[in-house]
C-alpha cells in the first residue's frame, strides 16, 4: 500500500488524506479517523506500522475492493472482496 493508493481511497470516500505515520494502536495500512474528541485530526491516514488488526474506536480501516472503497465499520455494502 502506498501514499498514492491511500490518497485515492480518501478521494473515493470524499474525505481528506492527512499524512502517513507509524501508529501501533491504529489499524495498519489506510485508515480513517473520525473521533469526536479531536475533530481537527479527522481524515484518512496511511499507517506504516503493522498496527492492530481491526483498529480502535474512531480509527476505521479502509478497505478497497475492485470497484469500491469503504471505511470499516460500518460497511457491508462492498461490491467485491475487500483488500485491506
Amino acid at each position: 500500500l502506498t501514499v498514492a493508493t491511500c490518497q485515492a481511497a480518501a478521494t473515493a470516500l470524499g474525505r481528506t488524506f492527512v499524512t502517513s505515520a507509524s501508529l501501533d494502536y491504529a489499524a495498519g495500512g489506510c485508515f480513517e479517523y473520525d473521533g469526536a474528541t479531536a475533530p481537527e485530526y479527522h481524515g484518512v491516514y496511511l499507517n506504516t506500522h503493522a498496527g492492530s488488526a481491526t483498529g480502535v474506536p474512531d480509527h476505521h480501516k479502509v478497505c478497497m475492493g475492485a470497484s469500491t472503497v469503504v471505511a470499516q465499520p460500518p460497511a457491508p455494502a462492498v461490491a467485491a472482496v475487500p483488500r485491506c
